[in-house]
């Protein structure tokens, strides 16, 4: 069996605090998870988690406008940059203290981070095609620009669609705007008026209007122009009176008169002109500028709204609570729900995967399933069903023990006796066993051996308790590890400072001042492929599984077997059998699919009736993707078939070896069936219209017949159809035309 399982995706958490990003296109979520960064495509409806992960949970995200470049920061400051098409890490960095705030310009040369009440820009490489001289900036980030004009901590950076300015908001009260590079006859400018610290600033479409938003609910609206007329005063006489005095000033204050509750986030839409905001509440409120119109508002949460994004076309609004960690996107104009999902409130306890592998059901202590999970002392050991005795056994205390937690006053090697596996699994052949417990490894057994195969390191996390071999004792006080130490009442926030535990819960330690959450495995499980695992643990559901998709594992290879040879074989020889049989000896999925999908369907049956059986499970698998992938659908089919046809009595014999590439396949035809069905269901009466109008229209003689000898019926209205497509001349775009008796033609379809 194959040990090289690799960490793949990460499940059960969607969302647990920081920003939420779109891409360009506006098709992807970018939602931080824990340490980890999840990319959510809402058209698919599939997810996958970004493999690199932060030494402290995610911060802050920044995303280029090309969609390409992903900077995320921890809540130390430690960055990462990585290319998104490729998943790749492209460089490490450090800001060296918290980023609170965090924007790419449009143009995508730029970017500015709000370091405390510190704002800098810092200039983003260049390439060949973007550099005027062709050049290539080797430093990864060089600062253009700093300053510390705020006096409190930056919350927002937004950029103008020009990139020359851009506005930062802060806690003390103020918005500020500021210059990319030195503009004359420009001053950086102060915003100042809100009565409570500001959450955002925006310029509209035209960048004429500055729109501010504090955490009271207040709505300003800023324009440049001259001192506004009192009452009783006339527009001239103040214009003669000064002229000199042009600024930004109020022009508009709109008021979200929400009694009870705050405004926590808010985001703002130039081009659609919608300012949507999220409250302490659980509300959202989604709203028309500058007039401010309430288009509609919402309970989606019994908690705060933590983060409100919007995305480039204007039509889904994402919001993210962190306390609950939900993840909701909400379509606007049909009021409906593109994506609701929320993550387990309590640690995940349990799991199993469905037979054919493709769905895991999962269980916490959230108070939806309640279940006993079994302790052992670090012994794991083995027993003879028929004769009730032990065989054997492996001491796995050394293996699981690992990880200091922040209370614990022994070093890691030492404190062995407190950790033990919690939760065994075997493989899907009984060859290995998986094990995990109260420690950040999962450890991966032989059964016939006895011997530790392979450890997997859970989680590197700093937030989690356990995760480090050391402690430094720099940070114990004389009142205790500085991590324990509760500093919620100096928060500058009156709901922060309040203290949320109930009198009375059993839950945790009840004389501990700050509690950290520690990192734990509570079951794993095997696919029945054998090819991946999951783990339930603190940070979520963990995928492990093995990266066919760069993996390089040949079959029965020699030396004369090469790309190039059997490209050759194929294009030349036209010998598709001994193509096909060499590419799936070399194991290239890449080489695999070219010579697939060259085989003429006529010569299916022929490449079957020789093709050996020891290739025929892995062609399985392979058609059985490409019906899932692939627009050829009847290409694939006909490969099943003469499949099924030519090698039917050896998948019979040996249906235990190909029982899930088997259950795949039915899945696949299945999946086929369903989307034909479908789609003739909808298009019956769009056929049926379509030959009526052809009817009606000025179509030739031989459609007209077509047309006539239906009955109503869709097998003969599919006839007609055909007979009306066939033989005809093609319009610019590909679309049927109708010859006339003058030579000319005209569109056959609507007037």
């Amino acid at each position: 069996m194959k040990t090289d399982f690799k960490f793949s995706n990460l499940l059960g958490t969607v969302y647990s605090q920081g920003n939420l990003l779109f891409n360009p296109e506006g098709t992807h979520l970018f939602s931080p998870v824990g340490n980890r960064v999840t990319v959510f495509d809402l058209v698919d409806n599939k997810c996958f988690t970004l493999p690199f992960a932060h030494r402290k949970n995610v911060a802050t995200l920044g995303l280029t406008p090309q969609g390409n470049i992903l900077l995320s920061v921890d809540e130390d400051g430690q960055a990462i940059l990585t290319n998104i098409p490729r998943r790749v890490a492209l460089y490490h960095f450090s800001f060296r203290s918290a980023v609170t705030a965090l924007a790419f310009s449009p143009s995508g040369r730029y970017f500015a981070a709000g370091l405390g009440r510190r704002i800098d820009v810092w200039h983003v490489p260049s390439t060949p095609d973007t550099n005027a001289d062709g050049q290539v900036d080797f430093a990864p980030f060089v600062r253009h620009y700093t300053s510390t004009r705020h006096f409190d901590e930056i919350r927002h950076v937004e950029w103008s669609s020009d990139s020359r300015f851009f506005l930062s908001a802060s806690k003390d009260l103020t918005a500020r705007i500021w210059s990319l590079n030195p503009e004359e006859g420009f001053t950086p400018t102060v915003l100042a008026g809100h009565r409570q610290g500001v959450v955002g600033a925006w310029f509209s479409k035209d960048q004429e209007t500055i729109y501010t938003v504090s955490r009271d609910g207040a709505v300003f609206d800023w324009q440049y122009t001259g001192q506004l007329p009192r009452e009783g005063e006339d527009e001239d006489e103040m214009r003669d009176s000064d002229d000199s005095d042009v600024r930004w000033r109020i022009v508009n204050r709109h008021y979200f008169m929400q009694n009870n509750a705050t405004l926590r986030c808010a985001a703002y839409h130039a081009e659609s002109n919608l300012l949507v905001a999220g409250f302490s509440n659980g509300l959202f409120g989604l709203y028309e500028m500058p007039d401010f119109n309430m288009i509609h508002t919402l309970s989606i949460s019994q908690n705060e709204i933590g983060f409100v994004t919007i995305n480039k076309s204007g039509e889904w609004l994402a919001f993210g609570a962190s306390r609950l960690g939900q993840l909701l996107v909400w379509e606007w104009q049909s009021e409906s729900y593109i994506l609701k999902q929320q993550a387990h409130f309590d640690s995940i306890n349990a799991l199993v995967y469905s037979p054919d592998g493709q769905r895991i059901v999962t269980c916490a202590d959230d108070g939806k399933i309640k279940i006993a999970v079994s302790t052992l002392d670090g012994q794991i050991s083995f027993w003879s069903v028929s004769e009730g005795e032990q065989v054997s056994g492996v001491d796995g205390r050394r293996d699981v023990s690992g990880g200091r937690k922040i209370t614990d006053r022994r070093t890691a090697a030492t404190v062995s006796g407190t950790k033990a596996f919690r939760t065994i699994h075997y493989s899907t052949d009984g060859s290995c066993l998986l094990a995990g417990g109260n420690s950040k490894y999962i450890c991966l057994y032989s059964v016939t051996t006895m011997v530790l195969l392979k450890k997997y390191t859970v989680s590197v996390n700093l937030s989690l308790s356990g995760t480090q071999e050391f402690l430094s004792s720099s940070k114990l006080t004389e009142a205790g590890p500085a991590g324990l130490i509760d500093v919620q009442g100096d928060a500058s926030d009156p709901e922060d400072r309040v203290d949320q535990s109930l009198p009375g819960s059993k839950r945790g330690d009840p004389s501990a001042r700050k509690t950290w959450p520690e990192v734990r495995v509570s079951g794993v499980s095997f696919s029945p492929t054998g090819t991946a695992f999951c783990a339930a643990s603190t940070e979520g559901l963990l995928i492990y599984s093995l990266d066919d998709t760069l993996q390089f594992d040949p079959f029965d290879l020699h030396m004369e077997i090469t790309p190039a040879s059997t490209l050759a074989v194929l294009e030349q020889e036209k010998a598709y059998l001994k193509a096909l049989v060499m590419a799936f000896r070399l194991n290239e999925a890449g080489l695999i699919k070219r010579v697939f999908q060259a085989i003429p369907f006529t010569e299916i049956s022929v490449v079957m009736e020789q093709f050996p059986t020891a290739h025929v499970a892995r062609l399985l698998r392979f058609v059985a993707a490409q019906a899932e992938e692939s627009p050829h659908m009847e290409f694939c089919l006909r490969w099943v078939k003469a499949l099924v046809d030519k090698h039917g009595p050896w998948l019979m014999k040996n249906r235990g070896k190909v029982d899930v590439e088997l259950r795949v396949v039915a899945r696949a035809v299945t999946r086929m069936s369903d989307d034909i069905r479908r789609l003739a269901d909808e298009n019956v009466y769009m056929v049926d219209y379509l030959l009526g109008q052809a009817g009606e229209g000025g179509v030739s003689k031989g459609s007209k017949g077509a047309c006539e000898s239906t009955t109503g019926t869709l097998s003969e209205d599919t006839r007609g159809f055909k007979g009306l497509s066939a033989g005809e001349p093609r319009g610019p775009d590909g679309d049927e035309m109708a010859q006339g008796s003058d030579g000319d033609s005209e569109w056959a379809g609507f007037d």
